[in-house]
């Protein structure tokens, strides 16, 4: 079932009054002359199981994913790709054929983007604020890209703990955000 003909897509979240992500993208549609459509579904976390089916039953092109359920929708995917498993965060899933297969995509992104610019972090320091999905990303993308030394300053430092896995064997430090403010 697709909406008038069109394909769609959107960001499963909760909550999503602050999203621009539908304006952005169908934006995007029109100006490629795509007939595809891109919605905000706001989907409090008891619910994300339903959504995902709702996905897989209305024929969703992907979808976009973002907090709380980074995390809490890889078990319910077909497939997680490598850095999505890796950094344990998906925020984009891919229909092909009748499996949905979920992905990071801001691994690569941060990475091209410095790569892009020209930015070389070999054997450097890096300060990372938080411990959350973002800071995942992150780091691994830098990771890499052969970083020397990754500090994480973190609300919650068990959380900077185990982002240090990440890492490898590359030197990894963990402060509580409030000595780091210091």
């Amino acid at each position: 079932m697709k909406p008038a003909g069109h394909d769609f897509a959107g960001v499963l979240g909760w909550p999503l009054e602050h999203t621009l992500s539908p304006v952005i993208h169908n934006a995007a549609f029109r100006q490629l002359g795509l007939h595809w459509i891109y919605l905000a579904w706001p989907v409090p976390k008891p619910d994300l199981a339903a959504a995902v089916g709702g996905l897989r039953a209305l024929g969703a092109m992907g979808a976009n994913v973002t907090m709380p359920h980074k995390e809490s929708i890889m078990t319910l995917l077909d497939e997680v790709s490598g850095d999505a498993r890796t950094v344990g965060a998906v925020n984009t899933v891919q229909r092909l054929g009748d499996r949905l297969i979920g992905h990071n995509t801001d691994v690569d992104g941060f990475r091209e983007l410095l790569i892009d610019a020209g930015v070389r972090v070999s054997g450097m320091r890096a300060l990372i604020l938080g411990a959350g999905g973002s800071a995942r990303a992150v780091i691994k993308g830098l990771a890499d890209l052969d970083i020397g030394e990754v500090v994480i300053a973190a609300r919650r430092p068990l959380r900077g703990v185990e982002l240090t896995s990440l890492v490898g064997a590359t030197p990894a430090t963990v402060h509580q955000w409030d000595d780091a403010q210091r």
